[in-house]
């Protein structure tokens, strides 16, 4: 058998077990991250013209690969943890709310639990960045005593939140900003999410092996976007904004969506290896799904999902 069949087959199934660690949160790295890779082609195409035998060839090439996965991995995770900074008991405190060139920068808290909050400025429309690695979050309740409260338990990271006001919207910006390096896989990391009900919200959800427990019916939603590695995501829509978008992109995922009986509802779906339940739908000539009377609806949502390896749950309650 050729050097080459045996080098691509294996160079495949590595680059697929790669991805899939880190779907599973094992393993961190980016597109960034492989890009700044591409001198690896060059080792690999000067492996290839060596006048070694073709066992010794793939040997080395495999090896320099590895060798070069675990060096972006290594990279990434000092990125997480900030470098070694809050190790070192640096800690950051700012009272009261700051403002600099529009920003407004909240209370930073670097204990084990932090709470975090956003002050409501009476805006119509509300943005939620959210990118807050692995873990558990929640969305169960609203409040109007402020646009935002997060509420962290754990020690799976530290994270930040900063705001910033433009004209009738109000951004915030919730990240983690330090990650704990464990193999220990009882490592909490837990955020629960209290929002304000008033403002129309855009979100932008960006996890990885993450539980995502959502309950937006008392918000007025007119985006969700969810990018999730290995998750379970479930996810209850309201029915208090006309329109409702929600676009999800999932690994290995199970993911239940819950809609109002009276909206109507289309639903695209491009998946591998997935299981789908759809219950109410009728599935048209395109391969969308849609709800009975969805175009006479005076309520519409909008779901996309990609997703590999997974279970899609859609219905109505």
């Amino acid at each position: 058998m050729s050097y080459k069949k045996i080098f691509w087959g294996v160079i495949l199934i590595l680059i697929g077990s790669l991805f899939i660690l880190k779907n599973l949160g094992l393993i961190y790295f980016d597109w960034g991250m492989i890009l700044s890779m591409w001198p690896l082609v060059l080792i690999l195409w000067g492996i290839s013209i060596l006048p070694f035998k073709s066992g010794i060839k793939l040997i080395l090439s495999l090896a320099s690969i590895v060798i070069a996965f675990l060096v972006v991995n290594r990279y990434e995770e000092r990125v997480y943890d900030g470098y070694g900074l809050w190790d070192k008991g640096i800690e950051f405190n700012f009272d009261g709310d700051r403002n600099w060139e529009d920003k407004e920068y909240n209370t930073y808290q670097w204990e084990q639990d932090q709470k975090l909050t956003a002050e409501y400025k009476d805006k119509k429309h509300a943005s939620l960045n959210f990118n807050a690695g692995a873990g558990e979050f929640v969305i169960s309740e609203s409040s109007e005593d402020y646009l935002a409260t997060f509420l962290r338990k754990g020690e799976g990271g530290k994270y930040s939140m900063t705001t910033q006001t433009e004209e009738n919207r109000q951004k915030i910006d919730f990240k983690l900003k330090t990650k704990t390096w464990s193999t220990d896989k009882t490592v909490e990391n837990k955020v629960n999410l209290i929002l304000h009900p008033a403002p129309l919200w855009d979100f932008d959800f960006d996890v990885g092996a993450a539980k995502i427990d959502f309950d937006l019916s008392s918000l007025r939603t007119k985006l969700v976007d969810i990018d999730g590695g290995a998750s379970s995501i479930y996810l209850k829509l309201g029915d208090r904004h006309n329109k409702t978008r929600v676009e999800v992109d999932a690994g290995a995922s199970e993911v239940n969506i819950k809609i109002p009986e009276g909206s109507g509802c289309r639903v695209k779906t491009s998946t591998f290896l997935s299981g789908k339940s759809l219950s109410g739908f009728n599935k048209m000539d395109n391969g969308d799904y849609v709800t009975e009377g969805y175009e006479q609806a005076d309520k519409k949502i909008e779901i996309k999902v990609q997703a590999a390896i997974s279970d899609i749950n859609i219905s109505r309650y």
